[in-house]
């Protein structure tokens, strides 16, 4: 409720792959050796947009902050 209107659905998009990276963790249990380096390397890509849409988002918020 106390986001702004326009930061709500890159903060649930955001929201749903940290969903996704955490859920290939919870996979990591079972599976080969093999299998298990396929899916962190699958979780750090899915770090890497978490990280670069967060970046984008703050940068957008500040900029819209110093302009006004």
């Amino acid at each position: 409720r106390n986001l702004a209107q326009e930061h709500r659905d890159d903060l649930g998009e955001l929201w749903r792959r940290m969903e996704q990276r955490d859920a290939i963790f919870e996979n990591m249990r079972s599976g080969s050796l093999e299998e298990k380096r396929r899916l962190i390397w699958e979780a750090m890509e899915y770090q890497r947009e978490i990280e670069d849409q967060l970046f984008g988002l703050i940068e957008r918020h500040l900029a819209k902050r110093h302009r006004a």
